[in-house]
């Protein structure tokens, strides 16, 4: 932990933990696949090789938007500083510029080297990357970059098949994975809400409890880390979605919000102080995938593998360091130190909802720590409100993590779909409360979300904030 905190940099091989999702993707395909593994490459390949139009959402982080180090407060120079790093490294450039600009929206984004690396791991399997040549090119420029990746570290990295946990709301039955990704403190905040009465949408009482419960929730986040290096974490994890709990937190929501100390656990070290997406697939059988893929903030490590068109997480960061508030303003915490062997702490919160054992809400979203909000809202939108999925994800959406200790709301935005946002009426009455509101020009989150319709049918939808988002855009496809 010593090493990876005097580094003080949030990029480059540092930040670069062990790639998981190609052997993740192997142990499902054994499990459950039916279609052959080259099969599943194949359309990606197709794309990667012959080009694709940049969509306006990349194009603008390629412009240089990149998730900034205090997330609350991005910085007005974010743009030309990005820009500087990605026209200063060879990759970056060979991919994203033409002609010494960055590609406009629309123009054609060809990935060649990418295009032969899943050709060789759609032949050879996963061992192509954890035992093969691509693993060697990823070792290589990571310690071309300062980091201590290994060839050992690829071929010994294992997957773990973990029980979800298992919340309800509203009778629902919610199913989430446990630590060290984020399903606690979802289904924490759901068992909450749960025990209040439905609000009427929109009322301010309503969103008052919805920013309580999740400071509530946020605040026990500090709790957790990887199961394999805390002790005890699984009672920990079944006591915050407990229904007892939930009524209790409850119980302790009053007419006005708290210090954020009173949120936090008795062991926090507190202080007052986007490179994700995700994946949700329901089919006629009645499967149901959801998948939170990241690697980190925008462009991860900012290394792009030469030869490979691979590009790396900056997951390392996820850790927690002594004295360190991280990149998406959480405040140090012990169980997420990290330790050789140890995997990070993730605010990944993918979910099903089910009625009678039959899925009926499937979703996750990206977003770093506002994910979990993000999960909550839709949610609390489809059962509470009884709206479709494109209404759930494109109501407007608030964010409070207890520390920093404000409560963002986002304003109307014609960005993609036409978002409403929050009014000042709506701002005003939350600060009567003691909420300190701060704007966002839109939600930092971008979730998903499938309902399964009674007569089978499927009602799909991306965040209407992305420009390719709504419930017939890039992010929506329907196979027959």
């Amino acid at each position: 932990m010593d090493w990876l905190k005097s580094t003080g940099t949030l990029h480059g091989g540092p930040t670069v933990a062990v790639p998981g999702e190609i052997r993740g993707f192997w142990e499902l395909h054994k499990k459950y696949g039916k279609a052959p593994w080259a099969r599943l490459f194949a359309p990606s390949i197709k794309l990667a090789r012959e080009g694709f139009p940049l969509g306006k959402d990349l194009h603008e982080v390629g412009g240089g938007v990149a998730w900034p180090q205090d997330v609350l407060t991005p910085p007005a120079q974010a743009l030309t500083e990005a820009r500087d790093w990605l026209y200063n490294d060879a990759e970056f450039v060979k991919t994203y510029t033409s002609n010494g600009a960055i590609l406009a929206a629309g123009a054609t984004l060809r990935r060649p080297d990418y295009a032969a690396t899943l050709e060789l791991i759609a032949a050879e399997g996963p061992d192509a990357l954890y035992k093969g040549e691509i693993g060697a090119a990823i070792v290589d420029a990571v310690r071309a970059r300062g980091g201590r990746l290994s060839v050992d570290d690829l071929k010994n990295y294992s997957v773990q098949w973990a029980k979800p946990l298992v919340g309800s709301y509203r009778g629902h039955r919610v199913i989430t994975p446990g630590a060290p990704a984020s399903g606690a403190i979802l289904l924490s905040a759901l068992g909450t809400l749960d025990a209040l009465p439905p609000p009427k949408e929109g009322a301010e009482a309503g969103l008052h409890a919805t920013v309580e419960a999740l400071r509530w929730a946020y605040g026990a986040r500090l709790l957790l880390g990887d199961p394999d290096f805390v002790p005890g974490l699984e009672g920990v994890q079944a006591d915050l979605i407990a229904p007892a709990a939930g009524a209790e937190r409850a119980a302790k929501i009053g007419e006005k919000t708290e210090k954020p100390e009173t949120y936090l656990p008795s062991t926090a070290a507190a202080k007052n102080d986007a490179g994700t997406s995700n994946i949700s697939a329901v089919d006629a059988s009645g499967l149901v995938a959801t998948l939170t893929t990241t690697i980190g903030s925008f462009f991860g490590s900012r290394i792009l593998v030469p030869g490979t068109g691979v590009h790396l997480n900056d997951s390392l960061n996820d850790f927690s360091l002594e004295g360190v508030q991280n990149w998406t303003g959480y405040p140090p915490a012990e169980p997420n130190y990290a330790a050789g062997g140890k995997r990070p702490l993730s605010s990944s919160t993918p979910y099903v909802l089910e009625t009678d054992g039959v899925p009926r809400l499937v979703g996750g979203a990206a977003g770093g720590s506002t994910i979990i909000g993000a999960n909550v809202q839709v949610i609390r939108n489809v059962v509470d409100f009884g709206h479709s999925a494109l209404e759930a994800l494109a109501a407007p959406r608030l964010h409070d993590q207890v520390l920093p200790d404000v409560t963002a709301l986002e304003r109307p935005s014609d960005r993609g779909a036409r978002v409403e946002g929050f009014d000042e009426a709506t701002a005003d009455a939350l600060a009567a409360r003691g909420h300190k509101i701060e704007w966002w020009d839109k939600s930092r989150s971008t979730p998903v979300a499938i309902r399964v319709l009674n007569d089978g049918t499927f009602d799909a939808a991306g965040d209407a904030r992305k420009f390719e988002g709504g419930a017939r855009g890039g992010s929506v496809f329907y196979a027959k």
